[in-house]
């Protein structure tokens, strides 16, 4: 159990883990492990 102040009560892990993985979250885990694919293909097809 975790104490939230924002809505004074106390919330269970698995509410407190609920919104991790929320769309903005996700969408900047996709990308950032899209580029750093896509950076290691162009440094090891020699490109730079």
């Amino acid at each position: 159990m975790a104490w939230n102040p924002f809505f004074r009560k106390t919330v269970t892990g698995v509410e407190a883990r609920a919104g991790f993985l929320d769309r903005p979250v996700l969408a900047v885990l996709i990308v950032s492990t899209v580029l750093v694919i896509i950076g290691f293909a162009v440094v090891a097809l020699g490109v730079w």
